[in-house]
């Protein structure tokens, strides 16, 4: 039986109610997905857990298992290669069961919020199958302790920040493919940046690096430094020596994921040399022009 939305059954059926032991692998936690699960089974049911790092969990899901369901809840980690399998399987009542196999994850989106497809099982011989192979994982798992959730910890930011950019980079192609966009109803003609200065920093280049778009991009880098002619006097008024400006890499290698799709003007000044200005400075003075494949140009 196909089911997209696992919430569903847990709570129309009531299933989770009846739950004496549940097993569950997946690709990534959140608190609230885990909460959504520990609040509607029994107080004495077991719960054996294994995932990956590969998607980011919430660290604080980690530790709230750890600090508060210890004998209760089990979670291991597997590493030895990317773990990206979504299986739930529910012991109930007179030795039946029932399993969820699917794309969503044990958060809020993967069991209600997100479009998500679970096939549902009930054959004992097939449940047993795949509990064979929830054990396999389970088993080569490293339990969860203090020292690799503090560790953890550390990288989360990391990969939250680069599942964020991919978010937003997604957003940005749905809304240059699928949500009417059109050069022609960008009014280019009194800019300084022009629709083949953007088409240079498209995403379809940001990788690439050949003699004609490498003239691209010299040019593109042309005009911001002869932007930088026209301005530096105006930039100086700010306390800043406008005679002093970095300007982005022609290089995608010394980009961010190696991806050439900005190219900028900058200018700063620390604080000591502000204060050269005015004694009461203490900030550090930044500006900085972007021209990137949004369309825009900003300080």
């Amino acid at each position: 039986m196909i089911i997209k939305k696992l919430a569903v059954p847990f709570i129309n059926d009531k299933l989770l109610q009846q739950v004496e032991h549940c097993y569950i692998a997946t690709a990534a936690i959140s608190e609230a997905g885990f909460d959504f699960i520990r609040s509607r089974i029994p107080t004495k049911t077991k719960m054996e857990i294994v995932t990956g790092l590969d998607v980011p969990s919430d660290p604080e899901v980690l530790r709230k298992i750890w600090r508060h369901y210890q004998g209760r809840i089990t979670l291991n980690i597997y590493t030895r290669n990317s773990f990206n399998a979504n299986v739930y399987i529910f012991d109930l009542p007179f030795r039946k069961s029932v399993a969820f196999v699917g794309s969503g994850h044990f958060t809020l989106e993967g069991l209600k919020d997100s479009e998500e497809l679970f096939y549902k099982i009930t054959d004992a011989k097939e449940i047993e199958t795949l509990k064979s192979w929830f054990i396999g994982y389970y088993e080569f798992g490293e339990p969860l302790n203090e020292t690799l959730i503090q560790e953890y910890e550390l990288v989360y930011p990391t990969f939250k920040e680069r599942e964020s950019k991919s978010r937003n980079e997604k957003k940005q192609l749905l809304a240059l493919t699928t949500a009417g966009f059109s050069w022609d109803h960008i009014k280019l003609k009194n800019q300084y940046f022009k629709k083949e200065d953007y088409l240079t920093l498209a995403n379809s280049k940001a990788r690439v690096t050949t003699p004609e778009l490498l003239a691209e991009r010299v040019s593109l880098q042309t005009k911001l430094l002869q932007l930088h002619e026209q301005i530096k006097g105006h930039v100086h008024k700010l306390k800043i020596d406008g005679s002093d400006a970095m300007v982005s890499s022609l290089d995608p290698e010394q980009h961010t994921d190696r991806q050439l799709c900005s190219m900028w003007l900058a200018y700063s000044r620390s604080a000591a040399v502000l204060k050269k200005y005015d004694a009461t400075l203490d900030e550090v003075m930044h500006l900085q022009i972007i021209v990137n494949q949004k369309i825009s140009a900003s300080a």
